[in-house]
C-alpha cells in the first residue's frame, strides 16, 4: 500500500467529532415540512425544526421528525446547542423558475446570511446547507463561505442528484458542507456519501399504487381540477416552461409547484384515464415522503404543493444523515 493510499484510508476512518456517549442532536433551519430532518430522525438524531410557517411545523411534529418551533429567522438568531445544523434557506432568489425578482432584488435573499450567522453563533461540529445550484455564483454565498472559514470550518460543496440515492426524482441541489477539526476536511463527507448511491426508483415505483385510488383515499391524494389542460398540449409535447407529462419508466425531472407548472400524470387523458395533474400525495411519494407524513385538512392545495416543492427528498437526507453520524461518532457508526 502506497503512502497516498494509507492517507486516503485514514481519511475515510474519521471521527469522532463529539465525545463518546454524547447525544446526537441537530437543528434544521428553514425546516419546512422536514425533508432534511426526516433522514436524521430516522437514524436516531434528536432534531429541532425551525420555520416561520406554522402549518409546516405541524406537519413536522405530526410526522415525528422532532420538535417544531415557529420562529422568524429574519429578525433574530435561534439559540441552541447542537452537534449539527442543516437547512435550506429559501431558494426563490436563485431559482431558474423564478422569472420576476432575482437574487438581491428578492426579499428572501438576506435569509442566506441569516443561516450563516446562526452557524457562526451556535458553532456546531458540522453544518449542511441545501439550495439550488445557481446559488454558487452569488457573491453573498461566497462571502458567507469565507466568513464560515474564518470561524474554523473546512468547507466543500457539490451538486447532488436525488435519484443517485434511490429517489424517484432527478432533482439537483447544491449541498455545502462545513466541518471543524476533521482529519481530511469536508471533502471526506462527499467521498463517504458515494458509498450510499443506490439505483434510482421510477415514477411507476413511486405512484402506481395510487393509479385507481379515489380522491381522498390516501392523505393528500387530491389534485387541482383544471379545465384548461387541453389548451396547453403543445407545451406538454415540447416541455415549454417546464410543463411535462411524466414517464412511468424513469425518475421524474425536477419540477416546482404543480399549482404553478402543471405536471401531468403519466396516463393523463390516455385510454380513458382522467386528464389530470399529479396529486399532492403523488408528488410527496416521488420525493420519498412516507404516507404517514400529511398536511392538516385545512391547508389549501396550493400551499401543500408549494411546501412539497420546497422540500428535500427524505431518501437523500437519510444517506446524508448516515455519513454525518459516521463523522460525528467515528468510523464504527
Amino acid at each position: 500500500m502506497s503512502s497516498e493510499q494509507r492517507e486516503l484510508l485514514l481519511d475515510l476512518q474519521p471521527g469522532p467529532l463529539i465525545p463518546s456517549g454524547s447525544s446526537l442532536t441537530g437543528l434544521d433551519l428553514f425546516a419546512g415540512i422536514g425533508g432534511l430532518s426526516a433522514g436524521f430522525a430516522d437514524i436516531g438524531f434528536s432534531m429541532t425544526g425551525v420555520d416561520s410557517e406554522p402549518v409546516a411545523g405541524e406537519v413536522y411534529r405530526r410526522a415525528g421528525f422532532g420538535d417544531a418551533r415557529t420562529h422568524d429567522l429574519r429578525s433574530e438568531l435561534f439559540e441552541a446547542n447542537v452537534a449539527v445544523i442543516v437547512g435550506g434557506p429559501p431558494c426563490k432568489p436563485w431559482s431558474p423558475v423564478n422569472l420576476q425578482k432575482r437574487r438581491s432584488a428578492h426579499e428572501d435573499h438576506g435569509l442566506l446570511t441569516r443561516f450563516v450567522e446562526n452557524v457562526c453563533a451556535i458553532r456546531p461540529a458540522i453544518f449542511i446547507m441545501e439550495n439550488v445550484p445557481a446559488l454558487s455564483s452569488d457573491e453573498v454565498y461566497r462571502c458567507g463561505v469565507e466568513q464560515l472559514r474564518d470561524y474554523g470550518y473546512d468547507i466543500a460543496a457539490r451538486v447532488l442528484h436525488y435519484d443517485q440515492f434511490g429517489a424517484a426524482t432527478k432533482r439537483r441541489r447544491l449541498f455545502t458542507v462545513g466541518v471543524r477539526e476533521l482529519r481530511g476536511g469536508a471533502h471526506i463527507f462527499f467521498r463517504l456519501l458515494r458509498e450510499h448511491h443506490a439505483p434510482s426508483r421510477t415514477v411507476r415505483d413511486a405512484i402506481v399504487r395510487f393509479r385507481d385510488a379515489p380522491r381522498g383515499s390516501y392523505p393528500d391524494h387530491d389534485w387541482s381540477e383544471l379545465q384548461t389542460i387541453g389548451k396547453y398540449r403543445g407545451r406538454y409535447e415540447s416541455g415549454q416552461y417546464g410543463w411535462t407529462r411524466l414517464d412511468y419508466d424513469s425518475a421524474a425531472p425536477s419540477f416546482g409547484s404543480v399549482a404553478k407548472t402543471y405536471i401531468l400524470h403519466p396516463e393523463a387523458g390516455i385510454g380513458g384515464y382522467a386528464e389530470r395533474v399529479l396529486s399532492v400525495r403523488e408528488v410527496m411519494a416521488i420525493m420519498g415522503f412516507a404516507d404517514s407524513v400529511c398536511f392538516p385538512e385545512r391547508t389549501s392545495r396550493a400551499r401543500r404543493y408549494q411546501m412539497v416543492a420546497n422540500a428535500v427528498s427524505p431518501i437523500a437526507s437519510r444517506a446524508i444523515a448516515v455519513v454525518v453520524k459516521r463523522l460525528l461518532v467515528g468510523s464504527s457508526a
